[in-house]
C-alpha cells in the first residue's frame, strides 16, 4: 500500500526510456493506500509528451481531486495555460503549487517564465532571484535569468546566468 515505492519504480522505468512500464507503475502508485496523486500527475505528464493534452488535463484534475496542491499537476496545468497565454490561470496554478510547497524551485521557474512572457522583466528577475535562494543551481531559473538579463541589455550578467545553467545541467 506504499504508493511512493511504486512511484519511484515508475521514475526508474521512465529514466530508462521504458515509458509504458513507467505509466503502469505510476498508475499503480495512484491506486495504493490513500491514492497517491503524484502517480496520476506523472501519467498526465507522459500523456502530454505523447500529444494527448485532453487526457493529460483530465489526469491532472484527477490528481488535484486527491491533493489540490499537488505541485506536479498544478505546474503542468500552469505551463499549459502559459503556452495558451492565459497568464491569470497560469499564475493561479503556480500559487496553488506554492501553497503545497513554498520551497518548490520549479514553481518559481514557471512563474518567472510567465512574467517573462508578459514582458514584466523586473518582476521575473525578482522571482528568479527568490527561487535561486531556494536552489542556486536550478538550471531553469538560471536560464530564465539569463534571458531576462538579455532583455535588460546586461550581457555580462546574462552570460554568468547562462554559465550557471550549464554548470547545473550540461544539456543547457
Amino acid at each position: 500500500s506504499f504508493g511512493a515505492a511504486y512511484f519511484n519504480i515508475g521514475r526508474i522505468h521512465e529514466a530508462l526510456g521504458q515509458l509504458d512500464k513507467a505509466e503502469d507503475y505510476y498508475r499503480q502508485a495512484s491506486s495504493k493506500g490513500k491514492r497517491f496523486a503524484d502517480g496520476l500527475a506523472n501519467v498526465g505528464r507522459l500523456k502530454l509528451m505523447q500529444g494527448k493534452a485532453d487526457d493529460a488535463r483530465r489526469l491532472f484534475q484527477d490528481a488535484l481531486n486527491i491533493d489540490k496542491y499537488n505541485g506536479e499537476a498544478q505546474l503542468n496545468l500552469a505551463q499549459d495555460a502559459r503556452l495558451r497565454r492565459d497568464f491569470v490561470t497560469s499564475v493561479k496554478h503556480i500559487r496553488d503549487a506554492l501553497k503545497g510547497n513554498a520551497k518548490n524551485a520549479k514553481a518559481y521557474a514557471v512563474l518567472a517564465r510567465v512574467y517573462y512572457d508578459m514582458g514584466l522583466f523586473e518582476l521575473a528577475k525578482l522571482v528568479c532571484i527568490t527561487g535561486l535562494k531556494i536552489d542556486e543551481s536550478f538550471a531553469d531559473l538560471n536560464n530564465t535569468l539569463g534571458l531576462i538579463h538579455l532583455k535588460l541589455d546586461d550581457v555580462r550578467a546574462a552570460l554568468a546566468a547562462f554559465r550557471a545553467a550549464v554548470a547545473a545541467n550540461p544539456r543547457y
